[in-house]
């Protein structure tokens, strides 16, 4: 399987929960989490916050949570920037050898959803626990794969006159080390644990 990566800059970004408090002492803070279109968090995002009236700026970047905090801020108005790197999964090209090919069509779609599904996975798929309970409960907190995610497949089925055999979903498994791979090709970094979000790579 081959997977074709571009590097691109993410032009969308949301900042949940951001806030902005002021204490008694007069000063506040301001804290936020950045999420990427498909609603994962961007851990390592630069926050740049500036402050209208005397253009004086603070930076800092988001943990791998994707928060942020920035404190001991004056009473005014502030303009918040965030920046981040991303890459666009633009094309997967599947061969499958899954001997004589009954139904080409249901082959090449078995083929594509589990790609789909592998992606899913490989990108934001994971489980985590909290006190003895796993702290997902939908898909609101567990995302997974959008459609403006989904790259273009091509899949090429080998001929052949073995005996037809299951095509389940055999594209799930290998596509995320075709990522990886893909990945270590374009930036030089290896990446040995998923989900690809949780190590700071973000997909728009």
């Amino acid at each position: 399987m081959r997977t074709y990566l571009k590097s691109v800059n993410v032009l969308a970004i949301t900042v949940a929960a951001a806030s902005l408090a002021f204490g008694q002492g007069l000063t506040g803070s301001i804290n936020g989490t950045v999420f990427d279109p498909s609603g994962s968090a961007i851990p390592g995002a630069e926050i740049t916050l500036t402050n209208v009236a005397t253009s004086q700026t603070r930076q800092t970047k988001s943990d791998t949570n994707g928060d942020f905090v920035l404190t001991q801020l004056l009473p005014g108005t502030f303009r918040l920037a965030i920046t981040a790197n991303g890459f666009k999964l633009e094309k997967v090209i599947c061969a499958v050898d899954c001997g004589l090919a009954v139904n080409p069509n249901i082959v090449a779609m078995q083929m594509e959803s589990g790609i789909g599904y592998g992606l899913a996975a490989a990108l934001s798929g994971a489980i985590t626990l909290k006190d003895g309970r796993i702290e997902q409960g939908n898909f609101d907190d567990y995302s997974v794969l959008r459609m403006n995610q989904m790259p273009a497949i091509d899949v090429h089925i080998l001929p052949s006159t073995n005996k037809p055999t299951g095509v389940g979903e055999p594209s799930t498994p290998v596509i995320a080390p075709a990522l990886a791979n893909a990945l270590a090709a374009a930036n030089g970094n290896s990446i040995r644990t998923l989900p690809l979000a949780g190590q700071g790579v973000t997909f728009v």
